[in-house]
């Protein structure tokens, strides 16, 4: 059984671009939510901030794990 991954290293600077529709609908999920949490939370902006740094955490986990080479600085 072959590992699936969804993102690739970019080839300059630090991070990951997606490379299938799980990781376009990964990314398009998360841009989602942020809009979601800035409409719904805009009377609190605290608690927009740690619930977008609790989105961010996910997000980075799961480049983590479904990205093909190990994230560093190219």
């Amino acid at each position: 059984m072959t590992k699936k991954f969804w993102f690739k290293q970019k080839k300059y600077g630090y991070g990951a671009t997606p490379i299938t529709w799980e990781g376009w609908l990964v990314t398009a999920g998360f841009i989602v939510v942020v809009f979601w949490q800035a409409i719904k939370v805009e009377k609190n902006p605290f608690q927009f901030v740690i619930n977008i740094i609790g989105l961010i955490i996910i997000l980075t986990f799961i480049i983590k794990i479904k990205t093909k080479d190990k994230l560093k600085k190219r």
